[in-house]
């Protein structure tokens, strides 16, 4: 049996508090990853696109959408701050929707 592919893990340690994060992609596929609270915005960020790394180059798949080409949101606000902690964005429980960004001209 071929053991399973997956993308490189989120480095967390269990002795301090954790959140599990939910994470909605463009293409509707649905992620779920722990971190531990004094992870930054950018460590979603960085996960989410090493995952989608991990698909261009081993699953041949894609969404075609760069860091540049999307914003995280809860529901009531995009997280704009990059190095906010999950802790200072209140981010237990949520589920992150990977958006695209609007442009204005």
């Amino acid at each position: 049996k071929r053991k399973a592919l997956k993308p490189a893990p989120v480095v967390i340690d269990k002795s301090k508090p954790l959140v599990t994060v939910h994470i909605l992609l463009l293409n509707g596929e649905f992620l779920q990853q722990q971190f531990n609270e004094e992870h930054t915005i950018y460590a979603i960020i960085d996960f989410i696109n090493r995952y989608k790394q991990f698909q261009l180059n081993y699953k041949q798949k894609s969404t075609g959408q760069s860091y540049d080409d999307y914003a995280l949101c809860t529901a009531s606000k995009e997280l704009t701050d990059t190095h906010q902690t999950l802790k200072e964005a209140n981010l237990s429980g949520f589920v992150l929707l990977k958006q695209h960004k609007k442009v204005t001209i």
